[in-house]
């Protein structure tokens, strides 16, 4: 017989409030481990009425993750349905299950779509870093440069195109927008940003119009979208272009949030970093970057552990939530779960956790030699629903990576913690990545 989730153990606030109290002092990751140091791996989280399940055990996240006759994922949420709009990333089962296998970065021939994007994505990061290494000398905060970077890689290898500044400065207005929205549970009625999505989606919807007007190129597509006018799809041209949407505006930050904790733990690591730095280098001294396939990206064996390792130190996505289907009673680790309950699980708790990870609060790319557990390294979500846009934001982490050692000489300083913030759907740093980038 479960036991009622009022039994399970948990923070209790005298005044009712739940952990809110402790949420204004503390960021949600920080505090989950903190909980779970205390609690275990099942606890209450109280926050005033509402009540829900913590869980940091690799069974319990792959039930929870792969009972979709118990669980689900919640679904638009309101708070960036005006962003996601109709993308497959805002369904719920059955659509989803529907729609997922059209996506431009799933089915077979996803990886050669990958591949054709390298060339491209090295030609990128090479004219920024060239442009930055000829700015300026003197320390400069990183981490907005990386996220123009990032911007203009994805731009690239989905549309087919850059954008102009002003359509990035409209970007970054979404941005502000959806990380205001899922810190308040709120919206805006400020006409201005109204009319900045309204002009972002238009420019959204005028470039995949005109890819498919102008026909399928003659030579073979090296971006998602020319994949798609040149091979078809089963999506209609809405959810098209609300999925190209949400590509851009969902995979931008986490990439270069983790470019920014790889480049970080380059320097604060110098003998980890060293060996990255002479394996990429050395691949790079013999061939043109622009010329590597999936394989040889994967063969860079010291760049994928480390860049691994520091994804799991520093996960982009820090927290997972599901719920129990509306008129269910769910069962999870012994507690029953009355329907609508969230249960919420951490990538930053269970990176953390030393029963499945040696020492875990220590760098250790070499962990990375076997594969781990399954259900214990999500830097990207578990489950059939993890992040669709994973196998190109791995790509790019370590392609841009690679360019970035093989064009400059790059310094952070790390005198302090790396300290993160809550940023859109994601974790950002806090403070300036305060760095200095030269060319080799």
């Amino acid at each position: 017989m479960p036991n009622p989730l009022s039994a399970a153990p948990g923070p209790q606030s005298p005044l009712g409030l739940g952990v809110l109290l402790d949420l204004l002092r503390t960021e949600p990751w920080d505090l989950l481990y903190r909980y779970a140091q205390t609690y275990g791996d099942l606890f209450k989280i109280d926050a005033l009425h509402l009540t829900a399940l913590f869980v940091n055990r690799p069974d319990l996240i792959e039930t929870l993750v792969d009972s979709h006759d118990m669980f689900v994922k919640r679904t638009p949420n309101p708070s960036t349905l005006p962003f996601t709009r109709k993308s497959i990333f805002a369904t719920t089962r059955p659509l989803w299950a529907e729609t997922r296998p059209h996506h431009p970065y799933a089915g077979e021939h996803a990886p050669l779509v990958f591949e054709r994007m390298i060339p491209a994505l090295v030609d990128v990061v090479t004219e920024h870093v060239r442009t930055m290494g000829r700015g300026p000398a003197g320390t400069v905060d990183l981490y907005p440069l990386l996220v123009r970077m990032s911007y203009d890689a994805f731009c690239t290898n989905v549309l087919g195109q850059r954008t102009s500044d002003a359509t990035y400065i409209r970007y970054l207005r979404l941005i502000r927008e959806v990380t205001t929205r899922l810190k308040t549970n709120g919206t805006t009625l400020d006409p201005r940003f109204w009319w900045v999505l309204r002009r972002w989606h238009q420019e959204i919807s005028e470039v995949v119009d005109r890819r498919f007007q102008q026909g399928a190129d003659a030579v073979a597509p090296t971006d998602a979208l020319g994949f798609v006018t040149k091979n078809g799809t089963k999506l209609p041209r809405d959810i098209l272009k609300d999925e190209v949407s949400t590509m851009i505006v969902g995979g931008v930050h986490p990439v270069a949030t983790a470019l920014s904790a790889a480049l970080y733990n380059l320097c604060r690591y110098p003998d980890e970093g060293r060996r990255v730095m002479d394996e990429v280098r050395d691949v790079a001294s013999r061939r043109d970057l622009r010329t590597l396939t999936l394989a040889d990206v994967k063969a860079l064996e010291c760049l994928d552990r480390f860049a691994d390792e520091s994804m799991r130190l520093y996960p982009p996505v820090h927290i997972i939530m599901r719920a129990v289907l509306p008129g269910k009673v769910g069962v999870l680790g012994g507690y029953a779960l009355p329907a609508n309950t969230e249960v919420v699980f951490s990538p930053w708790v269970m990176h953390r956790t030393a029963r499945y990870w040696e020492a875990p609060l220590e760098f250790r790319p070499a962990r990375f030699a076997k594969a781990p557990a399954p259900y214990t390294f999500m830097p990207f979500g578990v489950g059939e629903r993890t992040c669709m846009g994973q196998p190109y934001a791995r790509l790019c982490i370590r392609i841009v990576l690679a360019t970035l050692l093989t064009e400059a000489n790059i310094e952070v300083n790390v005198s302090k913690p790396l300290a993160l913030a809550f940023g859109p759907l994601i974790i950002v740093p806090k403070n300036p990545l305060h760095g200095q980038l030269s060319l080799r």
